[in-house]
């Protein structure tokens, strides 16, 4: 009979049916002395009761996972790795063993952090890129994945176990693209761990620091002494300059056509092939160069095959360090004049820059030496090598835009858009010297590239630099109409085009088409205030609403002009004026009676009896003589006609001033605001499927008809229409269609601050560096309404001083074009390879 006891001290039976059995409290002392038949029993998991209901789980002492099912019986799920003996016993052997891995992992991935890392400064920029010791950095912090798994799961609990210890790793796995307090703070959460698990399981503290790298150690460096030349080949002793020597610092050099025995090496390791088999590989790999596997690689090839068979889930290559010293053969002293320039930060940068200023000639025709030099010093001082290079590259792009001009036509070519042909022309030329048909393209791309993306900073910068200097985009400031960075700093530069083509991407897309929208509504506010500024109306919003408030604006200007005003007609001046303008249209042939119909009907009872003009009458005695003179338009005498009802509105108008000489001002403004608003309207009504929210556009063309159909169609050619300046600079600044509602938007909006705290958080989920969250986070500030207010005072209204300087690094986008493309046809040989 089958005996377990479960975290609680109860003794269970399990009998031939399989099923548990409760037999009473086990042992105090001892416990796994107990009598029992097949594998000692052991349990794991939550304590359970005599009374605790299935489905349970427990663990034997034989490895095994069984679990308790709802009828009560025991089922055998998986093997898994025995766990430590309860009440007491020696460790785990297999889990210490993998703890002390993962140790030594941990201090490997300091060493070369302290190595390739950390630091600030201009240098801390290489860690970004894809150097050897950045990749050795990114490879031990990859193979903490497995070790981990394995070293931080919880026995007994299975694959959801496995996925917990997964997640955990996942998350404080160091990666290039870590700042150095990220790396130095996932490396403490992990050393906690460990500590914790070793502490449990009664183990000694481990050892930190990189100081205990097995890796750093010339006994345990699985890498070190890459190949050892025999004593006899007599290799040291030939002092010209053969194929493979690449450098004349000493130590060893890197040989490409061994560039795949690393991984070749790996591959067999993680197959199962034996040391002797994987040294008889490098001897015959070795021998065309006249070295071969020494005594102390044999030795460490046979503790990494050792490794792998102890730990076969962890990636092979996380087993150690320095795999691309089986790339390296020792080097030869003093051997070629491309060496020794390579020896000092100097020399190494004279020697790339006279490449790079020849397109990389001079390494092509070096052959694999010249190819392997450039290659090795690249590695061992990439600032110098980087500088050379670039400052080369200036040096060659100058000169092809210098010499332009001699090319005539084809010369042309090359100087255009910033100097853009000749940069390219450049870059496919080393792209092609330095990888062959492939580095043609990419080569050419980069130096395009480059150039648009230098000259782009530039222009950027100098516009920040000076605020905005758009006439249109002052004057929408100044009237308080809200806009976005990407209108800010024009739509039609390189940055305002990428700003307002992020309208399409999700969350932070709809924050700005919420600002932008905000801006066309802003626009419409300021074109009805606009439109009743003459009788000094106020209107606080856009569309229908707006529209309606405009009205009232001006209902109430020709209140104050006219309500309880009174004009006698009696005036001996009034009568005689309007009695010869009455003579003169009754004299006009043909027309003469339909003007004396007009004068009897809506003129004269216009006063009453007593000869009193009032206000409310005034106006209606105005619009029916401007009416009746329309009417008379283009008819055979018609313009004699008009000049005689232009002369009665005259005598009206006359005696109103005489008599209040305040009304025909406020009258003529109620009249402006009229019909300014009457201009709106027609723009509201254009735009009644986006809400009566108009743009640029629609104003503009219900401002040229409404000229048209009261001022004349030459009035309207020329320019002298309602809200010219106002529709100009919104057709410049502002969209041509009125973005969506912006709900979402706002929505995205009152999210913000959560946003902005969970950059972090989001950046470790996504895997993303800081340098693309910070961004991210900083545009998405900027979308804000509260954040786009900001810029947008902070860019404009600036000072001459800062205007200069900004005009100054406008100017000079050519020259940050031009550096740019050189930066990355530098940058290509090192990522291709």
């Amino acid at each position: 009979m089958q005996q377990m006891i479960d975290e609680d001290g109860n003794l269970w039976n399990v009998g031939a049916d399989g099923a548990p059995v409760f037999a009473g409290r086990a042992p105090q002392q001892q416990p796994q002395a107990a009598p029992q038949v097949g594998p000692a029993p052991f349990t794991v998991g939550t304590p359970r009761a005599p009374e605790a209901k299935a489905p349970y789980r427990f663990e034997s002492n034989d490895g095994s996972i069984w679990e308790v099912g709802p009828d009560g019986q025991p089922r055998q799920l998986f093997q898994d790795s025995p766990a430590p003996k309860a009440g007491g016993g020696k460790p785990d052997a297999a889990k210490a063993a993998t703890l002390q891995t993962v140790i030594d992992q941990i201090n490997h991935i300091e060493n070369l952090f302290n190595e390739h890392q950390k630091g600030v400064g201009l240098g801390s920029v290489m860690d970004y890129l894809p150097t050897q010791g950045n990749k050795a950095f990114d490879t031990a912090g990859a193979g903490l994945a497995d070790l981990g798994t394995a070293a931080f799961k919880v026995p007994g609990m299975g694959p959801q176990s496995d996925a917990d210890a997964a997640r955990f790793v996942a998350a404080n796995q160091p990666s290039r693209w870590d700042s150095d307090s990220q790396v130095q703070e996932k490396l403490g959460v992990l050393r906690r761990r460990v500590e914790n698990n070793m502490k449990a399981m009664g183990l000694d503290a481990p050892k930190w620091g990189a100081q205990y790298d097995p890796e750093a150690a010339p006994s345990a460096d699985p890498m070190q002494g890459a190949t050892v030349l025999p004593q006899a080949a007599g290799a040291q002793a030939d002092p010209g300059m053969g194929p493979t020597d690449v450098t004349a610092e000493g130590g060893l050099r890197f040989e490409r056509g061994l560039s795949g025995l690393p991984d070749a090496v790996a591959s067999m390791v993680g197959k199962g092939a034996e040391p002797s088999e994987i040294t008889a590989f490098l001897n015959q790999q070795y021998a065309p160069y006249g070295a071969s596997v020494g005594p102390d690689q044999a030795a460490i090839i046979g503790s990494i095959v050792q490794r792998h068979r102890a730990n076969p889930r962890a990636p092979v290559k996380s087993l150690g360090s320095g795999w691309e010293n089986f790339s390296m053969l020792p080097a030869q002293q003093e051997s070629s004049m491309m060496g020794r320039a390579a020896d000092t930060d100097v020399g190494n940068f004279a020697m790339h820059a006279a490449n790079a200023a020849t397109a990389g000639i001079p390494g092509y025709l070096a052959g694999d030496q010249g190819a392997a030099v450039l290659d090795a010093s690249s590695q061992s001082r990439p600032m110098s090598s980087l500088g050379g290079d670039v400052a080369g590259s200036v040096a060659a792009m100058t000169g092809i835009n210098a010499g332009a001009g001699a090319l005539g036509r084809a010369g042309g070519l090359l100087t255009r858009g910033g100097g853009l042909g000749g940069d390219v022309a450049y870059g496919a030329t080393r792209g092609g010297f330095e990888n062959g048909p492939t580095g043609i393209v990419t080569g050419a791309a980069a130096a395009g590239l480059g150039n648009k993306i230098g000259g782009g900073i530039a222009n950027t910068a100098g516009r920040l630099a000076r605020g905005v200097s758009e006439p249109a985009v002052d004057y929408l400031s100044e009237r308080g109409i809200d806009l976005t960075l990407g209108q800010l700093l024009g739509n039609r530069s390189l940055t305002g085009k990428v700003l307002n083509r992020l309208e399409s991407a999700p969350g932070i897309g709809d924050m700005m088409a919420a600002r932008r929208l905000e801006s066309i509504e802003g626009f419409n506010r300021e074109a009805m205030r606009q439109a009743v500024e003459p009788v000094g109306g106020t209107v606080t919003t856009a569309g229908r609403e707006g529209l309606d408030q405009a009205y009232g604006a001006v209902d109430q200007g020709y209140s104050d002009a006219l309500t309880g005003q009174q004009f006698s007609g009696n005036e001996p001046q009034f009568i005689n004026e309007m009695g010869a303008a009455i003579q003169r249209g009754q004299q006009i042939p043909k027309l003469g009676e339909d003007f004396s119909y007009i004068m009897r009907n809506d003129v004269a009872p216009m006063f009453d009896a007593n000869g009193t003009l009032t206000g409310d009458r005034l106006q209606a005695a105005l619009q029916g003589l401007r009416k009746a003179r329309s009417g008379f338009a283009g008819q055979p005498m018609g313009q004699y006609a008009g000049d005689a009802l232009t002369d009665a509105e005259s005598a009206i108008t006359g005696m109103v001033g005489r008599q209040a000489p305040d009304v025909l001002p406020r009258l003529s403004a109620a009249n402006k605001a009229y019909g300014n608003v009457s201009t709106v309207a027609d723009a509201v009504n254009t735009a009644v499927n986006q809400g009566g929210i108009f743009t640029p556009a629609q104003l503009g063309r219900s401002a040229v008809n409404n000229t048209k159909k009261f001022g004349g169609k030459r009035a309207a050619a020329t320019g002298n229409v309602p809200f010219r300046e106002l529709q100009e600079a919104g057709q410049q600044v502002l969209p041509s269609t009125v973005p969506d509602s912006g709900t979402a938007g706002r929505a995205a909006s009152l999210l913000l601050p959560a946003a902005l705290g969970g950059t972090a958080a989001g950046g470790e989920v996504l895997n993303a560096p800081s340098s693309v969250t910070i961004p991210l986070a900083l545009l998405a500030a900027l979308s804000s309404k509260t954040g786009a207010r900001v810029a947008q005072k902070a860019l404009t209204g600036r000072g001459a001083t800062a205007k200069k300087i900004g005009n100054a690094l406008v100017r000079q986008k050519r020259r940050a074009g031009l550096f740019g493309a050189a930066a990355a046809s530098s940058m290509v040989p090192q990522l291709t390879q």
